[in-house]
């Protein structure tokens, strides 16, 4: 047997359905008000930091890999500055090397 279709209840969207993106950004800094750092910034910036960091304590990009368990052709990306890794591997850089995490990657 099967389970009975149940239909969406339907959603109505006009201009007063949906904020304009401009007051929801104001709502949402009231509520959440964060400090001097703008994330899309430092978003843009952090490629250039993590190939500062990985130059100055590694000597190619194959030891890269080796020390955070990516390809070879991830760690070449991050040695010429194109991209930067995850979450994991930003935890590893900081536990391994927490002054050179600190003086390279952490937001200023």
């Amino acid at each position: 047997m099967t389970a009975p279709v149940r239909s969406l209840p339907s959603v109505a969207v006009g201009s007063q359905a949906q904020p304009t993106p401009g007051r929801r950004e104001q709502s949402l800094e009231k509520k959440f008000p964060r400090p001097d750092l703008d994330p899309r910034d430092f978003g843009q910036r952090f490629p250039g930091q993590w190939q500062a960091f990985l130059r100055a304590f590694y000597r190619n990009p194959t030891e890269v890999a080796a020390v955070y368990g990516v390809t070879e052709k991830g760690a070449e990306k991050w040695w010429n500055g194109l991209g930067g890794p995850r979450g994991a591997v930003i935890a590893i850089a900081a536990t391994l090397n927490p002054a050179g995490f600190q003086d390279y990657l952490a937001a200023e």
